[in-house]
């Protein structure tokens, strides 16, 4: 049998995975996935849009998820003060279950198919 979740952390169970994030305030990484964890001294500023590569979900009810940004983690939800328990962060563009990271800007794993243009004058 399955432990019975609230319907906020099954939510955030399902929405808590790599990618593209907005922080909607300011947030102070941490150099481990947990609460207890010491800041690394980088911040993400409210609004700032930022990349997560890995994605912690807590056991705990209630308790705040954690995404991997660069050199530090961030939560999902605060933890003090007007923010505590509420999201502090929202999903741009969240990875689906299983799929691969998107493509890098400008980047491409095939060549372009020729054009008419690109050919040569016969």
């Amino acid at each position: 049998a399955f432990p019975l979740r609230s319907r906020r952390s099954a939510t955030a169970l399902a929405a808590l995975r790599p990618g593209k994030y907005r922080a909607l305030t300011k947030i102070r990484l941490r150099k481990e996935p947990d609460v207890a964890s010491e800041p690394t001294g980088e911040t993400i500023i409210a609004g700032e849009e930022f990349e997560a590569s890995q994605a912690v979900v807590s056991e705990s009810p209630g308790s705040p998820g954690f995404l991997k940004v660069g050199g530090g983690w961030v939560f999902d939800q605060g933890i003090a003060g007007r923010w505590l328990g509420k999201p502090i962060i929202e999903p741009i563009e969240v990875l689906k279950v299983g799929a691969a990271p998107p493509p890098v800007a400008g980047g491409s794993s095939r060549p372009p198919a020729p054009s008419a243009a690109s050919q040569p004058p016969q």
